[in-house]
């Protein structure tokens, strides 16, 4: 039988606690047989925790609310917890491992930033739903938290830090310069919701910068802002923030039974030529670049074959399937793009992009000329001429025009 221990079911053989459970005597030598038992990992409630909207601030996911059920005992006659959990960073929770029966539900915020509350929108435990919980456990108790209220007494400068959507942004790191005193003077921290605030600083010009040591959103000079605070009123700005994007993809490297190992590079670029970052990754393995700021980029790829002593450098290329920076396709990276696929193959064969090409008349008094064509490898190459008259080569006619 079960009994239940906080987050966790106990199982006793022949009883519900270790005075009723059953007792097996271990003699030496032997094997004790005890009874085959099926446990059962209880059940849950799930749910997904919420912001309520707002003027100028929808509703957002709240992570780190507790939330706890609650069960009567008719023993103490008492309000028993009987699990609690955290919500995860998208608002979601699951109170794993109850008992079938009847619950309450509470949800506290213990930074003090969300009104306390119990299902479903009630502020007592007396006016609390109660939830039927049985065996195949029960989903969707969602609830809406309501903002605490703000004592605004001294603030002199307030904002708040959002995303595209116009949701708040959290955890972003505040900080306040005075400019005529040349000095860093305060600092804050946004809330869930990506309100700040600063009290009791003196009036003058500022300017706020902004910064996300979480490495999810463009934090860096331009995001910068210059405020005036007067003595009375306080001043409330905003600003809007861009997200990070990420380009990958894969490398195919030729295999062959006479190479020992390959590597490539990936090398981005900014569309204008500057260096933005590389990554080296082995035969198998796929390249990324994180933390792009919104532009435009260029990628080349490149790598080499191992076999015993010597390394052979494989025909590079630029994306897509293009051979130089000017002809390569731009990838256009926007506010938290996440562009995958971006995968080429490297190869030894040389083949040719565009076709020698021979123009001019063939007729007696006139000039032909030809080109070497377009390759796809072009470093060290080296190009024969020869011209041909009825099928038959022209002696001495070796350059790109027959003398």
């Amino acid at each position: 039988m079960a009994s239940y221990c906080g987050d966790f079911s106990s199982y006793w053989i022949g009883g519900v606690d270790y005075q009723s459970a059953a007792a097996y005597t271990v003699t030496a030598d032997k094997v004790t047989a005890v009874p085959r038992i099926t446990i059962n990992y209880g059940t849950m409630i799930a749910g997904k925790v919420t912001s309520d909207a707002e003027a100028g601030a929808p509703s957002v996911p709240l992570r780190d609310i507790d939330v706890t059920a609650l069960q009567y005992d008719t023993g103490t006659q008492s309000w028993v917890s009987r699990g609690s959990v955290s919500t995860a960073a998208d608002g979601t929770y699951r109170l794993r491992n109850l008992q079938p029966g009847e619950y309450i539900l509470r949800f506290i915020d213990y930074d003090g930033e969300f009104v306390e509350e119990f299902f479903s929108n009630s502020a007592t435990m007396a006016g609390a739903t109660t939830i039927t919980v049985a065996e195949a456990g029960v989903t969707g108790k969602n609830v809406s938290l309501a903002s605490q209220s703000v004592d605004t007494t001294g603030v002199l400068l307030s904002g708040v830090v959002k995303n595209r959507y116009g949701s708040g942004i959290d955890d972003i790191d505040v900080s306040l310069y005075n400019i005529g005193q040349d000095r860093w003077v305060e600092n804050a921290e946004t809330n869930r919701r990506g309100r700040f605030s600063f009290k009791d600083i003196e009036p003058g010009d500022y300017r706020i910068s902004f910064y996300d040591d979480r490495e999810r959103y463009v934090t860096d000079a331009t995001t910068s802002l210059r405020v005036k605070v007067g003595t009375t009123k306080g001043a409330d700005v905003s600003r809007s923030l861009v997200a990070f994007g990420k380009i990958s993809g894969t490398v195919a490297l030729p295999a062959s039974t006479r190479t020992v190992w390959s590597e490539g590079e990936a090398v981005l670029f900014s569309e204008s030529g500057d260096l933005v970052d590389s990554d080296r990754f082995d035969a198998g393995e796929g390249y990324s670049f994180g933390y792009l700021t919104p532009g435009r980029y260029k990628l080349r790829f490149s790598g080499y074959l191992y076999r015993s002593e010597s390394r052979l450098p494989l025909i590079g290329q630029w994306w897509s399937k293009k051979y130089s920076m000017d002809s390569a396709t731009t990838i256009t990276i926007g506010d938290a793009s996440v562009v995958k696929g971006v995968n080429v193959a490297l190869t030894q064969q040389l083949a040719a992009i565009a076709a020698p090409k021979v123009t001019g008349t063939a007729k007696r008094g006139k000039t032909l000329r030809t080109t070497v064509g377009d390759w796809n490898g072009v470093a060290g190459n080296k190009y024969a001429y020869a011209w041909f008259r009825n099928g038959k080569a022209i002696k001495g006619a070796t350059k790109s025009r027959p003398s």
